[in-house]
């Protein structure tokens, strides 16, 4: 199921980097299962690699990235530190 999730999400992530307006490669994608649930359930850390590509900070592309990360399977989407996006699923406990 997980590997299913992570699926799921790296496609939903690679079309709101795309809508974004940044060029990337699905597999520069990287979801990760998150180790503490107060983090949301996954995260991914594509804004900081697209940050160096495209010479804006971190946090502005996750913001840019983060308001197309929309899914019935996403209750929230936040931004972590210098540009980490983490994602909570609708339906899953979280702190």
């Amino acid at each position: 199921m997980i590997k299913k999730n992570l699926n799921h999400l790296k496609d939903l992530v690679f079309m709101a980097v795309k809508s974004a307006g940044f060029n990337v490669d699905l597999a520069d994608i990287h979801i990760e299962k998150t180790k503490e649930l107060a983090h949301g359930h996954f995260s991914t850390n594509v804004a900081m690699i697209l940050a160096h590509k495209v010479g804006k900070s971190p946090r502005k592309v996750a913001e840019l990235i983060q308001v197309r990360l929309t899914d019935d399977s996403i209750e929230k989407v936040d931004i972590a530190g210098p540009g980490f996006i983490n994602l909570f699923e609708i339906g899953r406990a979280h702190v």
